[in-house]
């Protein structure tokens, strides 16, 4: 598993106050749409914290079930890049946090059910709502967000899909769809 670092403070172990660890999945379907969260207005991938005594597959298919009602059971799964994100002052709390955020990749033509989604509260109080998005629209948004609002997160996000495209990608969407190379 490829591991990318973001630390622009050059922390260290010993600067860090607290570690997160997250999932999060990249779910493409055959017309070469990846579906994505909208959150307040903002898109993002589909995933989240891992809980206390939960292994990353435990994490993953239950923020799967929550945010899409997609059940999986006993798929076999592995994180094809793992970031690690090094905060100073997180969310303006004082704290350092490491952020390790695992990444895996779902293919399904699966129809959005929002009687099987069981968000949560901030989910909901947040206007959450999943959309299929184009390949390619969604790499616009991307770099939009980068450019115009430096956007780490679109950063982030856009890295993930780069590589994903890069390394990952052997022929399982339509490559007539992509017209353009990540």
């Amino acid at each position: 598993m490829y591991i990318k670092k973001f630390n622009p403070y050059g922390l260290t172990n010993r600067n860090i106050d607290r570690k997160v660890t997250r999932v999060k999945v990249l779910i493409f379907n055959g017309d070469s749409k990846i579906l994505l969260c909208n959150v307040e207005g903002k898109y993002t991938f589909i995933g989240g914290h891992v809980e206390e005594n939960e292994t990353l597959i435990m994490a993953l298919f239950r923020e799967l079930k929550e945010e899409t009602g997609i059940a999986l059971n006993n798929q076999y799964f592995n994180p094809f890049i793992k970031i690690e994100k090094w905060n100073k002052n997180h969310f303006n709390t004082g704290k350092n946090c490491l952020s390790e955020i695992y990444y895996y990749s779902l293919y399904t033509d699966y129809t959005i059910d929002k009687e099987k989604m069981n968000l949560d509260n901030s989910e909901k109080n947040k206007n959450f709502f999943l959309e299929y998005m184009d390949v390619n629209e969604f790499y616009d948004y991307l770099h939009y967000q980068i450019n115009f609002l430096n956007s780490e997160l679109h950063s982030e996000m856009l890295c993930v899909l780069s590589y994903y495209f890069e390394n990952i990608y052997r022929g399982k969407l339509d490559e007539k769809k992509l017209r353009k190379k990540l």
